[in-house]
């Protein structure tokens, strides 16, 4: 698998997300967490290309993200450009990166702050090996905002692959956080007779607004969430206590981090995990927690940067359920996307992710 950011980081945001009671961050410091998140992904990785752009506000840490880049994932397989490729022509140019490499799967991350926050590298797997297999050339794995992905798989009549890790259906969607046979992210620039010149190419979403895209994909949708989103899903209502947006943990860059896990107080000095959370911080700052996974399904990225973890395992078997059972609602909580509105009423089967949480 081929790992290719195409990102400009700036602290100017045309959409602003709603993060209740969250801190904010500076860009370059929410790249790096997402840096940090795919380095994980190395041992599946033959090659990792970043195009970078940086607004004027961050060019002074330019060095600083290089060091970051160099210290976390492989340099021997690592292609650094300090420029994003904004139309057909840049992107033409520079396909050599990629189509020398005998591989033949694309991770294609063309924004700089959806979060690799799966706790295994199972999906990853699955996933590099049904594109592989997939005669459809025109084939992806939609590997982030999961909560709208799962409800639009459920509203084009998805199906259940038989590994059970996805549900597949033909979805007329190119957006940019998907994983993608090298064919189609080949077809984008080489086939279509979109204006070369145009500067909105960037990500492949400009094809979502050109009669050059209305072409289906064969779109896999994992049935438990992958990546996230950093600043959360408040453009289709929220799922504040589900999914909320995301925090940079205190300690994380300093390989410090302190988890409390299932207690009901809450200390801001550490991150606090309790699946049986009433509330989360998102909406309620007094005693809100953090997350609520479970112990050993903690974010894989994670793991190298905890310096502690204090347990409180009393009701360890209720800490599992509450998991499922929440897991569950998330699917039944109310979002409008796509201008459809999925509710109590009419959302996605529980059985599509009844694999993931046992």
């Amino acid at each position: 698998m081929i790992v290719i950011f195409n990102v400009k980081v700036s602290n100017l945001r045309f959409f602003v997300h709603q993060r209740p009671n969250l801190s904010d961050f500076c860009r370059a410091d929410i790249f790096k967490y997402s840096i940090a998140s795919h380095a994980i992904l190395n041992k599946h990785v033959s090659r990792y290309i970043f195009f970078i752009q940086l607004d004027n506000d961050l060019e002074n840490k330019k060095d600083e993200i290089k060091q970051f880049i160099q210290q976390n994932i492989d340099v021997s397989k690592t292609d650094l450009m300090w420029h994003r490729n904004n139309t057909i022509t840049d992107w033409k140019n520079h396909s050599a990166l990629w189509n020398n490499l005998d591989d033949e799967i694309i991770w294609f991350a063309g924004n700089d702050d959806h979060i690799f926050f799966d706790y295994n590298l199972e999906l990853v797997e699955t996933a590099t090996k049904l594109l592989e297999e997939e005669s459809n050339n025109f084939a992806a794995v939609y590997f982030s905002h999961w909560p709208e992905a799962i409800r639009m798989a459920f509203h084009y009549h998805g199906k259940i692959h038989q590994n059970k890790n996805f549900v597949f259906f033909n979805w007329e969607n190119h957006d940019s956080i998907r994983i993608v046979t090298k064919k189609l992210f080949n077809y984008y620039w080489f086939g279509t007779k979109a204006d070369t010149a145009c500067v909105d190419f960037y990500r492949t979403d400009a094809f979502n607004f050109s009669d050059e895209g209305k072409f289906p994909i064969k779109t896999f949708v994992p049935t438990r969430e992958m990546c996230r989103h950093f600043d959360g899903y408040s453009h289709v209502g929220g799922l504040y206590d589900f999914f909320p947006p995301l925090e940079i943990p205190r300690g994380f860059f300093e390989s410090q981090m302190i988890v409390n896990y299932g207690f009901e107080e809450i200390d801001r000095n550490v991150t606090n995990i309790n699946p049986r959370a009433i509330s989360f911080k998102t909406t309620n700052l007094e005693s809100g927690h953090d997350m609520w996974t479970i112990l050993d399904r903690l974010p894989l990225f994670w793991k190298n940067r905890i310096s502690k973890i204090n347990s409180n395992l009393e009701n360890d078997y209720k800490f599992k359920s509450c998991y499922k059972n929440r897991y569950i609602q998330s699917l039944k909580e109310r979002v409008d996307c796509h201008f459809t509105r999925f509710d109590t009423t009419y959302h996605p089967p529980e059985e599509w992710i009844l694999k993931h949480l046992d």
